[in-house]
This record gives C-alpha cells, sequence and structure tokens, in this order.
C-alpha cells in the first residue's frame, strides 16, 4: 500500500531509533517508497545547497517531510543565508568552517557556545 514501509526496513529504523539514532534521507530519495512523507521514518533530510532551482525545490520538499532539513555543501555564509532564508534548519559545507584536524577539534568541541552569524 503507499507510504507502507517493507517490514524489514521499518523495524530496523525503529531499533536505530530505540537506540538514540536519528534516520534521515537524501532529498533525492523522497519520492520513493518507503521513504516517502507518508512512512513516518524520516527524521531529517539532507539537501545539496550548491544549485538554485533544484535545491529550493529540494528544500520545500524536504520541509514538508522531516523536521530536520541539513543543507550540504554550503560553500559561503551568503549561500547560508539563502538556504536558511529557504528552509534549511541546520548547514553543513566547507565554506562555513576549514577542516580541523582530530587534534584541533576536541578543544573546539569542548567550548560552551557556538555562534555562526547569519
Amino acid at each position: 500500500r503507499p507510504g507502507a514501509a517493507p517490514s524489514g526496513l521499518a523495524a530496523f529504523a525503529r531499533r536505530l531509533r530505540a537506540l538514540g539514532a536519528a534516520v534521515g534521507v537524501g532529498a533525492g530519495w523522497l519520492a520513493r517508497p518507503p521513504l516517502d512523507a507518508q512512512s513516518g521514518l524520516i527524521d531529517f533530510v539532507t539537501v545539496d545547497a550548491r544549485g538554485d532551482l533544484g535545491t529550493l525545490a529540494a528544500l520545500a520538499a524536504a520541509s514538508v517531510v522531516a523536521p530536520i532539513v541539513i543543507a550540504e555543501a554550503v560553500p559561503d555564509s551568503g549561500r547560508a543565508r539563502w538556504v536558511v532564508r529557504h528552509g534549511a534548519t541546520a548547514l553543513r559545507g566547507n565554506g562555513l568552517a576549514a577542516p580541523l584536524q582530530s587534534d584541533e577539534f576536541v578543544p573546539w568541541a569542548q567550548l560552551e557556545h557556538r555562534f555562526f552569524d547569519l
């Protein structure tokens, strides 16, 4: 039936949630069962932020399907503002900050306050 997930996938998603994990999918898979809006299996959706019209359509679809919409490959603060204005709730991309070496990551993560001025 439409929107029904195969029992194996639904059981797997429930088990992941029981372990505290979130279940997500890339925006390109939103319309394909069992990963559609009616399944209730999706916690977040990732959207490629490098395009314009395609990104806008993916942001719109993702915001209907999941409470968290992650814009990936955000190249700079201008694009970050654009995707947030159009529905992204989280951002990821090398344009936001340079990648950190492992010995730099722990001190960075231990700081109490993180702000990104949009």
